[in-house]
C-alpha cells in the first residue's frame, strides 16, 4: 500500500475518509480494466500465433480446375491438325499435283511447296509450345503466399481447426481480393492464397483454370488454356497463340493463290474471277466445318 496512505490512517485513528475510499475504489477499477486489456491483448496474440507458424503445406489446397473446360483442348488439336491436312492437301495435292497447272519442279512450284510445308511445321511447333508452356500462373511459394493478410485469420484458423475432420472445406472471405495496406498496388487472392505483385504486371483469376495468371489476355475455349503474356516475349504463351492465328491466315492465302493460279494456267486468265469466287466459297464452308465439328465434339464430352 502507499506510504502516505498508512501515515494518514494512523493519524486518523484507523479511520478511512470517504474521499480516500473513493480513490481506493477507483484505483481498483483501473487495475481491473488494465488486467482485462492485457488479457485481451494476450488472447489476440494467441489467436494470431497460429498464422505466424503456418507453412505452405498447411495451406488449403488450390481450387480444382473445371476439367470439362480442359477437354476443349482436344478439339483445338483436332482443328489444327485438320487445318494442316486441308491446306497442305489443297496446295500440294491439288494445285501442284492433281491440277498440273505448274511446271513440275519449277521455281514457283518449289516456292509454294516450301511455303506451305514451312507453315505446317511452324503450326505444329506453335501448337506444342502453346499447350506446354506455362501461361504465367502465379505459383505458391514462400515469397508469394506470405505474409498472410490479417483478414484471412478467421477463415484459415477455422480451416486448420477442422482440417482433421476430412469434410471441412476452406471458405474464403467474401472479397475475392485483398489490397495491401502499404498502398503498393499489390493484391492478395483469397482463392489461390497468393500475392499478386503490381510490379510484375496485371493479374487476373481465371474462373476456368482457377488460377491467378500474370498478363492475362483470355481463356481460349478452343484449346482449353489461358492465353497470357506479351507479344514477342518468352514468358507466357500469347506469342505462340498469335503465331498460330497468323499461320492459319497465311496458309489460307497460300492455298488460295496456289489453286487460283494453277487453274488459271489451265483455263486462261478469264476464269480467274469466277474460280476465285468458288475457291473462297469452298474455303469458307470447309473452314466452318473444321471449327464447328470439334466444338460440337467438346460439347458432347461435357454432357457426359
Amino acid at each position: 500500500m502507499d506510504k502516505n496512505f498508512i501515515i494518514d490512517l494512523i493519524e486518523n485513528g484507523g479511520e478511512i475518509s470517504d474521499s480516500e475510499q473513493v480513490d481506493d475504489s477507483e484505483y481498483e477499477e483501473q487495475v481491473e480494466e488494465q488486467a482485462v486489456e492485457e488479457q485481451a491483448e494476450v488472447g489476440h496474440k494467441t489467436r494470431h500465433k497460429s498464422l505466424t507458424n503456418v507453412t505452405l503445406s498447411m495451406l488449403p489446397p488450390l481450387p480444382i480446375p473445371r476439367h470439362n473446360k480442359q477437354r476443349e483442348r482436344n478439339g483445338g488439336i483436332i482443328v489444327v491438325l485438320l487445318s494442316i491436312f486441308f491446306f497442305v492437301g489443297t496446295t500440294h495435292g491439288l494445285a501442284l499435283e492433281a491440277f498440273d497447272g505448274f511446271e513440275y519442279h519449277s521455281t514457283i512450284w518449289w516456292v509454294l511447296f516450301i511455303l506451305i510445308y514451312s507453315q505446317a511445321g511452324l503450326a505444329i511447333l506453335g501448337l506444342m509450345a502453346m499447350l506446354m508452356v506455362d501461361p504465367g500462373a502465379v505459383p505458391r511459394s514462400q515469397q508469394t503466399c506470405f505474409p498472410i493478410p490479417e483478414q484471412m485469420t478467421p477463415a484459415l484458423r477455422d480451416y486448420l481447426e477442422h482440417k482433421g475432420d476430412g469434410v471441412r472445406l476452406f471458405v474464403p472471405p467474401g472479397n475475392n481480393y485483398l489490397a495491401a495496406l502499404d498502398r503498393s498496388g499489390d493484391t492478395y487472392c483469397v482463392r489461390c492464397l497468393v500475392w499478386r505483385r503490381s510490379k510484375d504486371g496485371k493479374h487476373y483469376h481465371c474462373n476456368t483454370c482457377q488460377r491467378c495468371v500474370k498478363d492475362y489476355d483470355h481463356h481460349c475455349s478452343v484449346f482449353g488454356r489461358c492465353i497470357a503474356g506479351r507479344l514477342l516475349s518468352i514468358q507466357g504463351n500469347y506469342t505462340f497463340f498469335v503465331s498460330m492465328c497468323a499461320l492459319f491466315v497465311t496458309a489460307f492465302f497460300t492455298s488460295f493463290v496456289a489453286i487460283v493460279w494453277s487453274i488459271s494456267n489451265i483455263y486462261g486468265p478469264a476464269w480467274v474471277v469466277p474460280i476465285a469466287c468458288l475457291v473462297i466459297l469452298y474455303f469458307a464452308v470447309t473452314t466452318r466445318l473444321l471449327v464447328t465439328g470439334p466444338m460440337a465434339l467438346c460439347r458432347t464430352c461435357r454432357r457426359r
